[in-house]
């Protein structure tokens, strides 16, 4: 009986060992780490070497940003927010602004953005 016993405590040790290596592994895939790029390791260049047809819109460069539109976002960066006050928002600061009706079918993040939180 004191093997039987020995035997059980043992599993469970190997059934945690595995739950813990699993979860970090999650952590690792969840986060996007597994993705960034190493040291030394060239950018990753798309379909260039392909003979592709894609054709991207002109990137606009930092240095084209109005100062205004720089420190307003530098300003949105810093920002915190909990889930409360995310709720609050939702609920009662979205359905207040005026000529402004919120459809999630309708509407993408950066329209709440540009017609209510920038003007905020």
């Amino acid at each position: 009986q004191d093997q039987e016993l020995s035997n059980f405590q043992a599993a469970c040790v190997v059934i945690q060992a595995i739950d813990v290596l699993g979860n970090a592994v999650a952590v690792l895939i969840l986060s996007g780490s597994h993705r960034l790029k190493k040291a030394g390791q060239a950018p990753y260049q798309g379909c260039q070497s392909l003979p592709c047809k894609q054709t991207r819109p002109p990137q606009i460069k930092e240095t084209d940003w109005c100062p205004a539109w720089k420190d307003k976002v530098e300003e949105l960066s810093v920002r915190g927010m909990t889930l409360r006050s995310l709720l609050h928002f939702y609920q009662a600061n979205l359905p207040s602004i005026p000529d402004w009706r919120y459809a999630p079918q309708d509407h993408k993040t950066r329209d709440v953005v540009r017609r209510v939180i920038i003007p905020l």
